[in-house]
């Protein structure tokens, strides 16, 4: 166990400067409960130490090192479509810019989910400073209906983001599926997805 604890906190800690830092949530968590476990069980302990510090380290690096955004207040503000959002992290500088949002009745037979509504939203980033590449994706945003429930990502063909680096823009779409029959929504942007207050919030009329 306190090799493994090792192991997953090294490659944790590595993919926690990438743009794929869900993957090392999981990581440093797993390896943070090994490595606990083993240290418990008096086995390997310095293996044990190690892993548990690059797990603490990883997850200190995911939750603070991304910091907030350098706006001119730290609350959330509401948006329209096609309004710009800029942010400015430790990391990256970009803009943000939801383009079109439409209901479609495109549906998937074989998704899980039987949403009332799907959404598709055509969303641009453009990118200015960045030092691992700017992924912006579904993943950072939430979609919340009338009734203030939070819809769910819907698998349905869209075009797909990529991650850009400095002086480049991405064009994408992603899809949204609520499970109340809604004449407004909101859209919340995440720039850290691990942060609980949403950076921006896009107040949509159906």
């Amino acid at each position: 166990m306190g090799l493994s604890s090792l192991i997953l906190g090294i490659i944790a800690l590595l993919i926690s400067l990438s743009i794929f830092k869900d993957i090392s949530l999981i990581l440093a968590v797993v390896g943070l409960v090994l490595g606990i476990v083993s240290l418990i069980k008096k086995k390997n302990k310095v293996m044990s130490i190690i892993g548990i510090a690059l797990a603490i380290i990883s997850l200190g690096s995911l939750f603070l090192g991304e910091g907030t955004t350098t706006t001119s207040s730290n609350e959330t503000k509401n948006y329209k479509i096609g309004e710009v959002v800029t942010i400015k992290n430790n990391s990256d500088e970009y803009t943000l810019k939801v383009t079109n949002v439409k209901e479609t009745k495109d549906r998937n037979e074989y998704a899980d989910e039987d949403p009332k509504q799907v959404f598709l939203i055509d969303y641009t980033y453009e990118c200015t400073k960045t030092k691992e590449g700017l992924y912006v994706s579904n993943m950072n945003f939430k979609i919340v209906d009338e009734k203030g429930e939070a819809g769910y990502s819907y698998p349905i063909d869209t075009k797909s983001p990529q991650s850009i680096t400095a002086g480049t823009t991405c064009k994408a779409q992603m899809a949204f599926g609520v499970n109340n029959k809604s004449k407004s929504v909101k859209l919340q942007f995440y720039d850290n997805m691990f942060n609980g207050n949403p950076t921006a919030i896009y107040e949509i009329e159906l």
